[in-house]
């Protein structure tokens, strides 16, 4: 892996210390690019005001780099071998981890997948034609965390949308709802059915559903569509 790196101008890390240390022995010339979460702050901060600092609180999804005290020891060597040291949000890392699983097929924890969070949501400066190299670190990632991080992955790419929906408390209702659901390529998931709510009007139900769907376009047809048949709807978080 040191072999690889050496071909590189930029590297970007989440364990930028001992990456630093070995990267910089092989070619000094080489620009050292640590990751940080913005959950966890105490070591960037410490980066910044060239002293040991700590964090009140730490949470982030990115335990691998959760740190709560700067080590000194830690912190002299990145100050030595690291050249800057950015952060990403919670919501980056969890879209880092979702690339990755999805298209490399590589199941990555959090921390290890801090540096692809901020090449891709542009917290790294890149010069043009530059050769960058970027260290995936460990796969000890939590089975509900990662069940969740594609759930809301898939949300905010537009492949799932949550919708409520009125309906008449009728046979038929439901058969024309998810038949309108059908024609216009939705998929159910999931689906729940309540006539006793106190917020319903007699006679009426509401229909909780998740939909997968194919992206931004296609939940516009599925909007349009229960619009244009007159259904009572509205988004779910």
């Amino acid at each position: 892996m040191i072999w690889m790196l050496s071909l590189c101008l930029l590297v970007v890390v989440d364990l930028s210390a001992g990456v630093g240390v070995a990267t910089k022995s092989i070619n000094p010339d080489i620009k050292i690019i640590g990751v940080a979460s913005n959950g966890a702050l105490a070591m960037k901060n410490s980066f910044i005001s060239k002293q040991a600092e700590s964090t009140k609180s730490v949470r982030t999804i990115a335990d691998g780099i959760a740190v709560r005290d700067a080590s000194p020891i830690t912190l002299e060597h990145i100050l030595n071998h690291v050249d800057v040291l950015e952060s990403v949000c919670e919501d980056e890392i969890a879209a880092g981890i979702l690339f990755l699983l999805e298209k490399q097929k590589l199941l990555v924890e959090g921390a290890g997948a801090v540096g692809v969070a901020g090449l891709m949501h542009g917290k790294v400066d890149l010069p043009k034609g530059s050769k960058v190299g970027v260290i995936l670190s460990g796969g000890n990632i939590d089975v509900t965390m990662l069940s969740l991080i594609i759930e809301k992955g898939l949300v905010k790419s537009s492949r799932k949308m949550k919708l409520s929906v009125i309906l008449v408390d009728k046979p038929g209702a439901l058969m024309k709802f998810t038949e309108l659901l059908r024609d216009v390529g939705a998929n159910i998931v999931q689906i729940g059915y309540d006539r006793t709510s106190i917020d319903l009007e007699f006679g009426d139900a509401v229909v909780s559903v998740d939909l997968e769907t194919k992206g931004v376009e296609h939940q516009d047809e599925v909007r349009k569509a229960l619009s244009e048949n007159r259904f009572e709807f509205k988004e779910l978080q």
